[in-house]
């Protein structure tokens, strides 16, 4: 780990123009290592007599679990053997265990996992101060920020856990951020001073996992309804077998690219009349979120879909416990308990939200020894927007979701917002002695929850199937069907 910067800073031009700079750069290069647990060779071929296991054909019976036979000695025929999961567990990159398990069976964290991580940072800070004349001052300010990432998965090219111990993004990143001010002050009078300043600030960020180029899900292992047409969709499905290391990619958040500008604009008055200070002004805030990120909680599987395969798939009913072999048994018969994706349309999403508010404030020196200050600040926070139109919103009494700004809909969605917020605020400073001082206050602040973030992903923005099985012993589907195609949703205002 290495950080190194330096700071230099002087006159431009005597008494009127200065500069300051500033640099930090930071280097980590890490050999990272962790433990998962994967399947053994004998596994993989079928033979799961591990232990006290009974795999139970999910071919016979009801489907509820009930009427099931057990396989002979615990072993998968492999005629059996889904020629998906084949292809997986005939594929030498899928490692073999290198290391002595833990656990009852001697076989969780049997596979210990290692690679390189990266992270190079660059931040410059500048700032020009400018002395027009006695009254009138200003500075520009500028900063600089650039990154770049490596993150490694524990299986190499079939994906698994990221490698980094406090870093859940796998694969790569890299970004910008620009952050600028401009800022002057003027002196009208010795008893008027005006202050602005306008600032703006981008962040520009993009993390995507390996393999992302590669339709892996539907044109290597030939999942149906896996990935899709746009690259964001491409690479590895998720694929979770209940106590092994997921292969793929291992969470439901990736990949992810965002642009969000933000601007602020202040203006600020100071004016002095005899005992009275007032201080006056204005606020005016921009935030734009313009992101590409296939993410929702709790979805099955991410924009290239994911099955999991579990327990109960090849357990009987009323019979004896599952352990982890019957996951992989399930695994192996191409039996998937749960299974989804995630569809965001369209490809960038974008929301638009905006604050307002000012605010006057009298200082008074009542007398010597007293202190009074008194105001009111007026804020305004207007629902936020989509770029072209309004947001959703569900209604509860319908089960529909109002496309707000289409159709029929009012861009608001019939939400209002309070154009009373105004918010007092009092104190008071008396000095009893010259040491002794008493002090008291009472205001009232208005703390906003700005929707703009927490309804980005509202639908028809993005959509989740999720495929759960009517049981625990049944499947919702299996490797060669795959997942349903999703429809675009419509958005024709409800």
């Amino acid at each position: 780990y290495n950080q190194q910067g330096g700071t230099l800073g002087g006159p431009i031009k005597q008494n009127k123009i200065f500069y300051f700079l500033s640099y930090e750069g930071t280097r980590e290069r890490q050999f990272a290592q962790k433990f998962t647990t994967v399947p053994t060779a004998s596994m993989r071929a079928g033979d799961l007599n591990v232990g006290n296991t009974n795999i139970f054909d999910p071919m016979i019976g009801d489907a509820n679990g009930r009427g099931r036979q057990p396989f002979a000695g615990n072993l998968i025929p492999q005629n059996r053997i889904d020629p998906i999961a084949r292809k997986l567990i005939s594929d030498s990159r899928w490692p073999l265990p290198n290391s002595a398990g833990t656990g009852s069976l001697g076989l969780t964290q049997n596979f210990l996992g290692q690679g390189n991580t990266l992270f190079d940072r660059d931040t410059l800070d500048s700032k020009v101060n400018f002395n027009h004349n006695e009254k009138w001052s200003s500075f520009v300010r500028f900063s600089y920020l650039d990154y770049s990432m490596l993150n490694d998965q524990v299986f190499g090219y079939f994906g698994g856990v990221e490698l980094h111990p406090t870093n859940s993004n796998a694969g790569r990143g890299f970004g910008t951020s620009y952050s600028g001010t401009i800022s002057t002050t003027y002196v009208v009078s010795p008893t008027l001073v005006f202050d602005a300043y306008y600032g703006y600030t981008l962040m520009d960020t993009n993390v995507e996992q390996n393999n992302l180029d590669e339709n892996i899900g539907r044109d290597v292992l030939g999942i149906p309804g896996t990935n899709g047409t746009r690259r964001f969709e491409g690479g590895w499905p998720r694929l979770r077998i209940d106590g092994f290391g997921d292969l793929g990619i291992t969470n439901d958040f990736m990949p992810y690219y965002r642009n969000d500008p933000q601007s602020q604009y202040v203006a600020n008055a100071n004016w002095t009349k005899g005992r009275h200070e007032v201080r006056f002004g204005l606020d005016y805030y921009n935030q734009h979120l313009n992101h590409n990120q296939p993410e929702f909680p709790g979805s099955t599987g991410p924009a290239q879909g994911g099955l999991r395969f579990r327990q109960g798939t090849t357990q009987l009913n009323g019979g004896p416990p599952a352990n982890d072999m019957n996951s992989f048994a399930s695994f192996l018969l191409g039996q998937a308990n749960e299974a989804g994706k995630i569809l965001q349309y369209p490809e960038e999403y974008r929301t638009r939200t905006q604050m307002f508010s000012a605010y006057v404030r009298d200082r008074w020196q009542v007398t010597p020894r007293l202190t009074m200050s008194y105001g009111v600040r007026w804020e305004n926070y207007p629902f936020p927007t989509r770029d072209n139109r309004g947001l959703e919103r569900y209604d509860f009494a319908t089960n529909q979701m109002f496309v707000c700004g289409v159709g029929n809909v009012p861009r608001n969605c019939g939400v209002g917002v309070s154009k009373k917020l105004f918010a007092p605020r009092f104190g008071i400073a008396w000095r009893a002695t010259d040491s002794f001082v008493v002090r008291a206050g009472y205001g009232i602040s208005i703390d906003p929850f700005n929707w703009a973030r927490p309804l980005r992903t509202n639908y028809p923005i993005m959509f989740v199937q999720n495929l759960v099985a009517p049981n625990n012993f049944s499947a919702a589907t299996t490797f060669q069907q795959g997942l349903p195609a999703i429809p675009a949703p419509p958005t024709g205002g409800v």
